[in-house]
């Protein structure tokens, strides 16, 4: 499938921190959850996570379309598999437990409850077929394609959760943390503030993208211009 690699080019590729206040992305959350009028009975709103990354991606597309464009957009998230298997394993089970959910959406559509279906689908009989070879290769295939399409890639990574700001080795707790530049184009990985509720996210895009995206005043109107703790 062409374009679905996430592409890794050190000199074309830049990375910026944005941070989101929480009352920002609680100010978003309400706004989504509005429109979420085919969100399934009985689920939970929206989580900050599905939010964000609702709000990101639809701005990277709206400063990024071209028209008469036959391009399709391809987003992935990476899902922690520990919860969800039968029984559950341990929260610090090593190994890496995961997998990428991928969906296909158009602007019409609401990404959070693309997201939400995808992650839906994640129960017990995909967990059985996950544990088979052959199974696997189907599920991997069936999730990615989009034959004779130019497929524009998204990524999205939470390390939210993650005891960042608690490790302490002998010097006190850090005043600040977070991820490594990542060099993959059109990634994104979300990150706790270490106090406030806030998120940070650091943005991974081509530079000529990355000019559009910080032209934006839709993106920039709910960026922190303060620096968050």
């Amino acid at each position: 499938m062409l374009g679905y690699s996430l592409e890794f080019h050190i000199h074309r590729i830049v990375c910026r921190r944005f941070a989101f206040e929480a009352s920002v992305i609680e100010s978003l959350r309400a706004k989504h959850s509005s429109k979420m009028k085919n969100f399934p009975e009985g689920q939970k709103l929206p989580s900050r996570i599905e939010v964000l990354s609702t709000f990101i991606w639809t701005r990277f597309v709206a400063v990024t379309v071209e028209e008469g464009s036959k391009k399709v957009h391809l987003v992935a998230w990476t899902v922690n598999l520990r919860p969800r298997m039968e029984p559950p394993l341990p929260e610090y089970a090593f190994g890496n437990y995961l997998w990428m959910i991928r969906t296909f959406p158009t602007l019409e559509e609401n990404l959070g409850v693309k997201l939400r279906e995808e992650l839906n689908k994640i129960d017990q009989d995909f967990m059985v077929k996950l544990r088979e070879a052959d199974e696997w290769k189907k599920l991997q295939q069936r999730s990615s394609s989009r034959e004779d399409k130019i497929v524009v890639p998204f990524a999205f990574t939470p390390l939210c959760w993650f005891p960042v700001h608690e490790v302490n080795f002998g010097w006190g707790n850090p005043t600040w943390a977070g991820p490594p530049t990542w060099k993959f184009k059109n990634s994104v990985v979300f990150k706790d503030t270490k106090s406030g509720g806030g998120i940070e996210v650091y943005i991974s895009l081509s530079e000529e993208d990355m000019a559009k995206l910080e032209r934006d005043e839709e993106f920039l109107a709910h960026v922190s211009t303060t620096r968050l703790k």
